[in-house]
C-alpha cells in the first residue's frame, strides 16, 4: 500500500511541475530547448538525467553480477554502460557542444538539413528517430521491470502507467519541465544508490568482508590474452556508447538549452563526473548481489531468470518498506526525466524537419507546440510498441547507440571537420552504414527485431564495419561529386 501511496504522490507532483512549467511556454524555443536559457546546475543535472535513466539503477547492477567490467567469453560487460557514455560527455563537450550551441539549432537533425540539404536531413531525421524510439523504450522496460518486482504489478500495468506519466510529463511542460525537476530527481536517484549500497556493506559485515566477495574475474578490465578477437570487442565496446552516443538528440538537445556555449561545455565534463562515480557505485551493488544471492539472503528464484531485477530484488529482500519506496521513487524519477527527454528529442525532430516541411510550412509558434506535443503522444505509442515486444533494457540502449555510430556518427564529425564533405557523400555514408548495421546483421541474425538487435556472439564485427562502411563510402561519394553537389557550410553565430 505504501508503494503504491509513494507513487500517486511523485506522479501528482510531476504532473504539477509539468503544469507549472507550462506557464513558462510562450514559443517553440521554450518548449523545445527551455528558451536557450539554462544555467550550469541545471544544464548538468539535465544532462546527468539524460544518460542515468533506470539504467543507472537496474541496467548496470544486472550487467555487473552477469559479466563484470570485461568479460572475454562474453565479449560484454559494463565498459559500454559506464565508459562509453563519460568518454562521449568528454568528446561532445570539448569538440561539439560550444559549436553547435552557437548554431542556434532546435533538433540535432536540422544540423543534417543545414549542413547536408534535404534528402540527408531527411536520412539522418529517420535514423535518429530509429534509435532513440529504442532508448525511450527502455526506459518503459526499466519501470516496468521495477513496479513488477517491487509492487507486484502485471508487467502490461506498470508498462502502460510508465508510458501514461511521461506522455503527460512532456506534453505540458516540454524541457522546461524535465530541467526543472532534473536537479531533484538526479539528487534522489544518487543518495538511493549511495544509501542502498552502504546498507548492503553494512549488513555483509563491512567493506573489508564485503569486497573479499567479489569475484576476481568482475573486476577485469582488459582482455586477458592478447588475442584479435577479444581486443576487437574491447574496443567496439568503447565505440557503441562513447562515439554513438555523441550523434544523440537529446545531448544535443542540452546543448541548445544552455545559456552559454562555455556552460554547455562545462556541464558535460560536469556530468561525465557524476555518471562516473554513481555508475560505480551500482556497479558494485551488482558485484555484491553475487554472494548475496550464492548464500541465499536474496533468493535466486526472485529474479525469474532476468539479472536486471537484481536491485529491486536485493533491495525488497534487505531493507524496510520506507527505503523501498525511496528506491522506487528514485527509479521513477530517473525514468520519467530521461523518457520525456527522448520524447521531446523524438517529436522535435519529426516536427520541425518532417511535418512542419511537408505540411505546414507555414505555421506559426502557437501551431508548432500545438502539433510536436500531438506528435509526442504518437511518438509514446510507438515506444509503447517496442517496450511490450522486446523488454531488454541493457539490449536495446546499445543498440540505439550502435545504428547511431554506424549511420551518423561519421558525417557529424566529418561535417565539422572537413569542409570538403557534400550532401552526397553523407547520404552515402548512411546508407552504408545502416546496410552493414541493419541488412548485415539481419542476413547473419535473422531478419527479426531480435535477430538484427541481438546479433550474436559476434556483435562487435558490425559495431566496427559499420562506421568503416560509412567513412569509406562518404568519402568516396564527397570526392566523386565535388563539383556536382558543392559543399554546403553552416552560418555560426559568433554570440556567447
Amino acid at each position: 500500500m505504501i508503494y503504491g501511496v509513494g507513487i500517486l504522490i511523485y506522479i501528482l507532483i510531476v504532473i504539477a511541475v509539468g503544469w507549472s512549467a507550462k506557464k513558462r511556454i510562450k514559443s517553440a524555443e521554450d518548449y523545445l530547448v527551455a528558451g536557450r536559457s539554462l544555467s550550469w546546475p541545471l544544464n548538468s543535472a539535465t544532462l546527468t538525467a539524460a544518460f542515468f535513466g533506470g539504467f543507472i539503477a537496474i541496467a548496470i547492477p544486472g550487467a555487473a553480477y552477469t559479466t563484470g567490467i570485461w568479460n572475454d567469453e562474453y565479449a560484454w560487460g559494463l565498459i559500454p554502460g559506464i565508459g562509453g557514455p563519460v568518454l562521449c560527455l568528454i568528446l561532445a563537450g570539448t569538440f561539439f557542444m560550444p559549436k553547435i550551441w552557437r548554431m542556434k539549432l532546435y533538433s540535432l537533425a536540422d544540423y543534417f538539413f543545414l549542413r547536408y540539404g534535404k534528402i540527408t536531413g531527411t536520412l539522418a531525421t529517420i535514423m535518429l528517430c530509429g534509435s532513440f524510439i529504442m532508448y525511450g523504450a527502455v526506459q518503459i522496460v526499466v519501470f516496468a521491470k521495477v513496479a513488477s518486482s517491487i509492487l507486484e504489478w502485471p508487467s502490461l500495468q506498470a508498462t502502460l502507467v510508465a508510458v501514461t506519466v511521461i506522455c503527460i510529463y512532456s506534453v505540458l511542460g516540454g524541457l522546461w519541465a524535465v530541467s526543472l525537476t532534473d536537479i531533484l530527481q538526479v539528487s534522489v536517484m544518487i543518495i538511493s544508490i549511495a544509501f542502498v549500497l552502504c546498507g548492503i556493506v553494512y549488513m555483509m559485515g563491512g567493506w573489508e568482508v564485503a569486497s573479499a566477495t567479489i569475484p576476481e574475474d568482475r573486476l577485469q578490465f582488459f582482455p586477458k590474452e592478447l588475442a584479435f578477437t577479444p581486443w576487437l570487442a574491447w574496443i567496439a565496446a568503447w565505440l557503441t556508447s562513447g562515439f554513438g552516443s555523441i550523434p544523440s538528440p537529446d545531448l544535443m538537445q542540452r546543448a541548445f538549452s544552455a545559456r552559454t556555449p562555455q556552460i554547455a561545455r562545462n556541464s558535460a565534463y560536469t556530468a561525465a563526473f557524476i555518471i562516473l562515480v554513481v555508475g560505480s557505485l551500482s556497479s558494485v551493488i551488482g558485484f555484491l548481489g553475487i554472494e548475496l544471492i550464492k548464500n541465499g539472503t536474496v533468493p535466486e528464484s526472485a529474479l525469474m531468470g532476468d539479472p536486471e531485477l537484481l536491485a529491486p530484488v536485493i533491495v525488497k529482500a534487505m531493507f524496510p518498506v520506507g527505503i523501498v519506496a525511496v528506491f522506487l521513487g528514485a527509479c521513477l524519477a530517473a525514468v520519467m526525466s530521461t523518457g520525456a527527454s527522448c520524447m521531446l528529442a523524438l517529436s522535435s525532430m519529426l516536427y520541425q524537419n518532417v511535418i512542419r516541411k511537408v505540411f505546414f510550412r507555414n505555421s506559426g509558434d502557437d501551431k508548432m507546440v500545438l502539433l510536436t506535443r500531438l506528435t509526442v503522444v504518437a511518438m509514446c505509442l510507438m515506444v509503447l510498441f517496442i517496450a511490450l515486444g522486446f523488454p531488454y533494457a541493457y539490449v536495446l540502449t546499445m543498440f540505439a547507440f550502435d545504428l547511431t555510430l554506424s549511420t551518423l556518427f561519421i558525417p557529424l564529425v566529418l561535417g565539422f571537420f572537413w569542409k570538403k564533405s557534400n550532401g552526397f557523400g553523407a547520404t552515402c555514408g548512411i546508407a552504408a552504414g545502416a546496410m552493414v548495421r541493419i541488412v548485415g546483421a539481419g542476413i547473419l541474425g535473422g531478419f527479426s527485431f531480435e535477430g538484427i538487435t541481438a546479433t550474436s556472439e559476434y556483435w562487435y564485427y558490425f559495431t566496427l564495419a559499420g562506421p568503416l562502411a560509412s567513412l569509406i563510402f562518404m568519402i568516396l561519394g564527397t570526392l566523386l561529386t565535388q563539383k556536382q553537389f558543392p559543399p554546403k557550410q553552416v552560418v555560426v553565430s559568433t554570440d556567447d
